[in-house]
């Protein structure tokens, strides 16, 4: 109720307790709707978790595809987000769960970019590469504007161009 009522804070209390209570065979419905209400409240790591631990109670079904699909799009944006604050190791590792996902396809270039712009950034040069080219190969719009700055990547580490990731 509180979750859907817009108050989250008191929500997280009520799923804490009924996870700590709750018979087994009630707990995957409380923890698949408890990291809705933490993706929707912007807590991706914590949604991430309770996505996680859902999918190893329910590994099939209409939820567990859902939960799968939220954990590659949580894992993007807890990625692109560590990448822009200067943390190409832990953007890498996010961007790495959301690629064996395959999930959410219409992000998968754009995680290929990201991945490539944060191996830059660790000097790993010819990984970068390979993710660039992923992207060529992935694109949805070949002459679309990821693509462009995928192909200018591919340019600079090539032909030994300058560039600022």
């Amino acid at each position: 109720y509180y979750a859907r009522a817009g108050e989250p804070d008191r929500a997280r209390e009520f799923f804490d307790r009924a996870l700590a209570y709750a018979p087994p065979d009630s707990v995957p419905p409380l923890l698949f709707d408890y990291a809705v209400l933490q993706e929707s409240t912007g807590n991706c790591a914590e949604a991430i978790e309770l996505f996680n631990a859902f999918r190893s109670r329910v590994p099939r079904g209409e939820r567990a595809d859902q939960a799968r699909w939220s954990v590659g799009n949580c894992a993007f944006q807890l990625g692109r987000a560590a990448r822009q604050a200067g943390e190409p190791q832990r953007a890498l590792a996010h961007l790495q769960v959301m690629l064996e996902l395959g999930l959410p396809q219409n992000l998968i270039d754009q995680a290929w970019f990201e991945r490539g712009e944060a191996l830059l950034e660790l000097g790993r040069r010819e990984e970068a590469l390979d993710a660039y080219v992923r992207v060529l190969e992935t694109v949805r719009t070949p002459g679309g504007q990821l693509a462009e700055r995928a192909r200018q990547r591919i340019d600079e580490l090539r032909f030994g161009r300058d560039f600022d990731p």
